[in-house]
């Protein structure tokens, strides 16, 4: 697939509003952050799909880019000489992490650069680099966790009567904007998996 000459305007790739600005980038993360869109992962929600467009999706993968440019080669290699965003590397470097099917060559690029396909290749990059930095994650995270929560015994319902787990046996396994999802192993006839809601520190 050629790639040359692609510039950002290019609806079928980087849909009807993407810019790759700061400005831009900052309302869409907003956006995306602020309707719980991504994962503590860094990764998008495949189930925010259907309320996300393309060029938000661009945006975020504008930010990995932003933060990144500098230290991981991949991103090192969606700029131009100049070290700006490059149009024609970056619909390249995305479409390399695609997962290819035989009619993709024979496929307009809007059926080609569909929203499932830009999540799963930022699913990719995210897992694939370690290293990766992603800022806001930090933030957002280190604010729900901080509570005040009280660190004393608590009961849970579950199939097993009468368990009785301490908070500080329990790891956060996943959270979302909403709450936090914990687990414990520390006794390996207890399997149990609860909720609870944070409410961060203003």
């Amino acid at each position: 697939m050629d790639f040359d000459n692609i510039t950002f305007s290019k609806q079928s790739i980087f849909g009807t509003s993407f810019q790759p600005s700061v400005k831009s980038m900052n309302c869409d993360i907003g956006f995306l952050v602020n309707n719980g869109f991504i994962e503590p992962t860094g990764t998008i929600y495949i189930e925010s799909l259907k309320k996300i467009n393309k060029s938000q999706i661009w945006n975020y993968i504008f930010y990995l880019w932003y933060h990144n440019r500098n230290n991981i080669v991949f991103f090192k290699e969606m700029s131009t000489s100049q070290g700006a965003a490059s149009p024609s590397m970056f619909a390249k470097h995305i479409y390399d992490l695609f997962d290819k099917t035989s009619g993709d060559s024979k496929k307009p690029m809007m059926a080609v650069f569909t929203k499932q396909r830009l999540v799963n290749a930022i699913i990719k990059v995210v897992q694939g680099n370690k290293s990766i930095k992603i800022p806001f994650l930090k933030h957002l995270y280190s604010k729900l966790i901080d509570t005040d929560i009280p660190m004393q015994p608590i009961e849970i319902q579950s199939k097993q009567p009468n368990v009785k787990i301490n908070l500080d046996q329990v790891k956060l396994i996943t959270n979302d904007k909403y709450n936090a999802k914990l687990s414990t192993s520390n006794n390996p006839n207890v399997k149990v998996q609860f909720g609870i809601n944070l409410v961060s520190k203003k």
